[in-house]
């Protein structure tokens, strides 16, 4: 079996154990809204994955009554046509089809299968603690199963994206007002690029000269 089509097989299970697997946890951080196409577009494989888990979740909340669900089928859609367009046509159809799966049967499968085991066990543990391990697990397979070079990684956008996509993003997912309010807030600090106010050093790369007990007692630079 060839890499592309084992990467498409085993997160196409992976997909099907989290369409298919119940959800105890509590909600994680997550997100404000949910991402349109422009956005799911520059996410990593793994991040795909752990969005479509989360969707799942959302989609089976009590409160799910309150979302359209028209975007919500929408949403999935989009979902399932970036997996097509990256080349995992065994993944789109996957949800495309809602199959659903309770046991794994492909070695990437079942380290999703027991990840997401081992977080509904635990009391502590919150859709986020699981996400993010559905999310690391996929990405280390797609690279241990040779996938660099395939449109599972190739076709991702990494592109910066621009405000105008993320307002397409926002139409596209029936977003509220205060999103637009967001975005619109957002363009006016830093311009039409949304991207450019995190391209700023992560402050642990910053460095700072020293300042010593002494220095602080006698600068009125740093009088309290």
């Amino acid at each position: 079996m060839n890499a592309e089509r084992e990467i498409d097989q085993e997160i196409a299970e992976i997909l099907r154990l989290s369409q298919g697997m119940s959800n105890r946890l509590r909600r994680g951080q997550g997100r404000s809204i949910r991402p349109g196409r422009n956005s799911l577009r520059r996410m990593k494989t793994g991040t795909l994955v752990r969005e479509h888990r989360r969707q799942v979740n959302d989609d089976r909340r009590p409160n799910r009554d309150t979302v359209n669900p028209d975007v919500q089928r929408a949403a999935m859609l989009a979902l399932a046509q970036e997996f097509n367009r990256r080349g995992l046509e065994e993944s789109a159809a996957a949800i495309e089809n809602q199959e659903q799966a309770q046991e794994a049967t492909t070695h990437g499968g079942q380290q999703a299968q027991e990840v997401i085991e081992q977080a509904q066990a635990q009391d502590t543990a919150n859709e986020d603690f699981e996400g993010t391990r559905l999310e690391n697990l996929v990405d280390e397979r797609v690279e241990e199963l040779g996938g660099e070079d395939l449109p599972v990684v190739t076709e991702r956008d990494t592109t910066a994206l621009t405000s105008e996509e993320l307002a397409e993003d926002l139409v596209e997912v029936d977003a509220s007002p205060d999103a637009y309010d967001a975005l619109a807030f957002s363009a006016d600090i830093n311009g039409h690029d949304p991207q450019q106010g995190f391209d700023s050093p992560h402050p642990e790369t910053l460095e700072f000269e020293a300042i010593t007990p002494e220095q602080l007692s006698h600068s009125d630079d740093y009088a309290m």
